[in-house]
């Protein structure tokens, strides 16, 4: 086994857990993936991001010893291909495309993948109980694959690939076919994971701005090549990626045309239908916590809840509020919030700014 890796949480330690200095792959023949350099730490919950083609399954595929690759990749300053310590004793991975038996259940599934990885039976056990009980599967897990539905096969999968709790995790689009509650209870589980046993998960997903709250670090590809690495906020503030104001109309109001061009003079409008509309505020303004739970007891007519409002909002944020409500008026919003720079917009942006 490995040696121990990182103290509980520790994310920022100079010693990576995996590097990777020119690293390249080819798949079918065409190269896939050029020069990657990175270094990855224990304890992370890191994200290889990109848009199709990009090259993020065969990263992950390089990184979990499924194809060959050139350059070099070392865990712990060891070769990723050391014979000595098998990679399949400290990484757990999941492919985008996995087939299972369709005869056997979810929890028999588990209980293979936890004898591959060399669990005693009694701690395959405590695994599956654990891990089913986390995933809240007690409905399907002694079902057939064959009889559950694609998300519940997922999900499935997601909790043999946690079993064992390997040291490091890898995980190419996991909760693909999972509803947003389901995709919730997946984050939150992974983060909590890292939090109890310094796990290092790395992942692909189509869902980047789900996944983005418990992130501590993402890469950026683009045809083979990486971008950029970072957290975060580095990377906002990199691309210049701000937070944003979402507003939603009363279904009585309207955006009318007068109103448009007021506040396109305070920044850009991304309307998503007739009653909802995001605003890009020419003025920076700051990423802060808003509680999406507080009331506005002041208007009756509002629907739901002020998210923002301009008793409290210091600065350039506070008098963005005070131009929209004048401008909008108050009785026309039924919500209004800051919403913290989106990691859509800053692949958008890091991609744009690689190929120009």
């Amino acid at each position: 086994m490995l040696d121990d890796i990182a103290p509980s949480g520790q994310t920022t330690q100079t010693s990576a857990l995996i590097h990777c200095a020119g690293a390249a792959a080819s798949a079918r023949g065409d190269i896939a993936l050029k020069n990657i350099s990175c270094d990855i730490y224990a304890g992370e919950i890191f994200m290889v991001a990109g848009y199709a083609g990009s090259g993020k399954s065969v990263f992950l595929k390089i990184l979990a010893g499924q194809i060959p690759y050139t350059g070099t990749i070392t865990l712990q300053n060891r070769p990723l291909e050391d014979p000595k310590i098998p990679i399949q004793t400290y990484v757990n991975y999941l492919p985008q495309v996995n087939d299972t038996p369709d005869f056997i259940t979810p929890r028999e599934f588990m209980a293979i993948q936890g004898g591959l990885r060399g669990m005693k039976p009694k701690a395959i056990r405590d695994a599956i109980n654990d891990v089913t009980g986390r995933f809240s599967m007690a409905d399907f897990s002694r079902k057939p694959f064959r009889l559950l539905s694609p998300a519940q096969r997922q999900v499935s999968r997601c909790a043999a690939a946690l079993m064992g709790y390997p040291q490091i995790l890898i995980l190419d689009d996991p909760m693909r076919d999972c509803d947003s509650e389901q995709r919730a209870v997946f984050w939150d589980l992974i983060d909590s994971l890292r939090r109890e046993t310094n796990i290092t998960t790395l992942f692909a997903t189509q869902h980047i701005d789900e996944a983005q709250r418990v992130i501590t670090r993402a890469a950026i590809l683009h045809s083979g090549s990486l971008i950029t690495v970072g957290a975060l906020d580095e990377l906002a503030e990199k691309y210049h990626v701000q937070a944003h104001i979402d507003i939603t109309l009363t279904a009585s109001s309207a955006l009318t045309e007068p109103m448009r061009q007021k506040l396109q003079k305070i920044g850009e409008i991304a309307e998503r239908d007739p009653l909802s509309f995001s605003l890009f505020p020419n003025t920076r303004i700051p990423t802060i916590a808003i509680p999406k739970s507080r009331k506005n007891k002041k208007n009756d007519n509002a629907a739901d809840s002020w998210l923002l409002d301009s008793v409290s909002m210091p600065g350039a944020l506070g008098k963005c509020i005070d131009d929209i409500l004048s401008i909008l008026g108050r009785e026309n919003i039924a919500q209004m919030w800051l919403a913290p720079p989106s990691f859509s917009d800053i692949l958008r942006s890091a991609v744009q700014g690689g190929n120009a």
